[in-house]
């Protein structure tokens, strides 16, 4: 699979073609040990959600809307609004569990 550019120059350079493949199969395999870590408890459920919420809030931040689709804007919010109710949720029954105990 060779990357594509928009110069077309790197298309032809195997070292950076095969750099692009370790660097894409790398994150595969640390998203499914993140999946693992979620679903062992090692990493609280809810830090996961508020670096998820961090992370699209900032890219909508510094998001020229000039230059993207309506339909990006609206996915976007979407996400953040499911996030949202997501880390609402799971505060809420920590919360819950708390006062329970």
């Amino acid at each position: 699979m060779p990357l594509r550019s928009l110069n077309g120059k790197i298309d032809n350079e195997p070292i950076i073609n095969k750099l692009g493949q370790a660097v894409h199969y790398a994150v595969r395999a640390l998203a499914v040990l993140m999946t693992l870590v979620i679903l062992w408890g090692v990493i609280d459920v809810q830090i996961v959600i508020a670096t998820a919420l961090m992370a699209i809030s900032r890219k909508i931040i510094v998001l020229d809307f000039k230059e993207v689709d309506a339909e990006y804007v609206w996915a976007s919010a979407a996400v953040i609004i499911a996030l949202g109710v997501t880390y609402w949720l799971i505060a809420f029954k920590q919360k819950e569990a708390l006062t329970d105990s």
